[in-house]
């Protein structure tokens, strides 16, 4: 179950999703629907879940 995701972007760009699952683990996650941790966000999205957008840091 995610507790956050967080789309990573880099001028304008995506990069990579971080997700925060309920027991504080991360996981930097690509934009790859056959990767399960990218399937989960699609599930935490249909369930009412919002992604945020923050820019790499530099």
């Amino acid at each position: 179950m995610l507790k956050t995701v967080i789309k990573i972007v880099e001028d304008g760009q995506f990069m990579v999703y971080k997700i925060i699952e309920q027991d504080d683990v991360v996981r930097f996650v690509p934009d790859s629907v056959s990767n399960r941790h990218r399937q989960m966000i699609d599930e935490f999205v249909a369930d009412g879940g919002i992604i945020t957008e923050e820019e790499m840091e530099k």
